[in-house]
């Protein structure tokens, strides 16, 4: 089984690199996103896309994270949603949204006036 990190080659097309990328899909199909380590015209190439039975492996764990992720608590990205700079904002006049839901139940308290 191939993992991130791994150098991979295409037999077919030749195309190798290391795995940047691996995806399951819904119905089992697994694809690996494959980064050249190659510059092409001192540019960097894309990432290719495989499905796994594509590529083969050429070397084991080639590359692999700086630091460890597991252990990172990573902040959401969105907004902090407590606090005293928190504030809630409505949209009081989407009544003409075009759907027959007054929208009340939406909102967790009653400003909607």
């Amino acid at each position: 089984m191939i993992s991130l990190g791994d150098r991979v080659k295409n037999p077919i097309s030749g195309f190798k690199g290391i795995i940047v990328v691996v995806s399951k899909w819904l119905h089992g199909c697994v694809r690996v996103g494959v980064q050249p380590e190659t510059l092409k015209n001192g540019q960097i190439m894309e990432v290719e896309y495989f499905d796994e039975p594509e590529v083969e492996l050429v070397k084991a764990a080639v590359f692999g994270p700086k630091r460890n992720v597991a252990k990172l608590k990573l902040a959401s990205g969105g907004p902090k949603r407590e606090g005293k700079k928190f504030k809630r904002s409505y949209n009081i006049n989407d009544d003409n949204c075009g759907c027959d839901d007054d929208h009340t139940d939406t909102y967790s308290d009653d400003r909607r006036k």
